[in-house]
């Protein structure tokens, strides 16, 4: 009886956070080879804007990193909760739900995109080419920021297999954290951009490889939401 319970408290739960899973079945999608095509491409131009040193970027910086010293620890949090709290809770809900594969494609979308993020760096120098910016030397110039590229790879590799409601929370995170790169000068705006766009590739390239969820609801699972009620 207790063992019935707690499955039935699972079932709620995996109601409340994620998606149907239907029978389990994945697939290849050409969105995602297009996906992967457009990150390329967003990689490659944003990687000629470092290299440029734009002015506009610069003044963007200026401006929202010097936010009132008073809000540094709510904009720290936030980056913080945005970021590898996202990382950290999508990797938790796929092991409690014992979805062992989505945990793996996670785990490795990110290992991944922080790899070629590494790769990137030292094939075009630590700061992407860009020449150093005295003027903001407690800024990190790194290229690209490899912590929004993990996050953003992992969270669009899970976020198919959540409902819609905390799909909306995980977004909303990743840009509060992605805008909080910038203002705690954790990475210069085309830094963070060319990361999410580096993140958002891998993720569709992981897809691309495992397939993603098809998401239709099975038979069992509509018997069980049926039982529940």
């Amino acid at each position: 009886e207790g063992h019935g319970k707690r499955q039935r408290a699972r079932r709620r739960w995996r109601a409340i956070i994620c998606a149907p899973s239907g029978d389990g079945s994945t697939r290849r999608r050409a969105s995602d080879a297009f996906r992967l095509g457009l990150a390329l491409l967003l990689v490659v131009v944003g990687s000629l804007i470092v290299r440029a040193n734009s002015s506009p970027e610069l003044r963007l910086e200026n401006l929202l990193h010097s936010a009132p010293q008073g809000l540094k620890w709510v904009v720290t949090t936030v980056w913080y909760a945005g970021s590898l709290g996202v990382i950290a809770a999508l990797l938790l809900i796929a092991l409690v739900f014992r979805r062992a594969t989505v945990a793996r494609n996670a785990a490795l979308a990110g290992g991944l995109a922080w790899l070629t993020c590494g790769i990137a760096g030292w094939l075009l120098g630590a700061d992407g080419g860009r020449p150093p910016i005295d003027s903001l030397k407690d800024v990190n110039q790194g290229y690209p920021v490899a912590r929004m590229a993990a996050t953003v790879a992992v969270a669009c590799v899970t976020l198919p297999y959540l409902n819609r409601a905390w799909r909306r929370l995980v977004v909303v995170l990743v840009v509060l954290a992605s805008v909080g790169t910038v203002v705690t000068g954790a990475g210069l705006p085309f830094n963070v951009v060319v990361g999410v766009a580096l993140g958002w590739g891998v993720a569709a390239g992981v897809h691309l490889i495992f397939g993603s969820p098809v998401g239709l609801p099975s038979p069992p699972e509509v018997g069980d939401s049926l039982a529940d009620l």
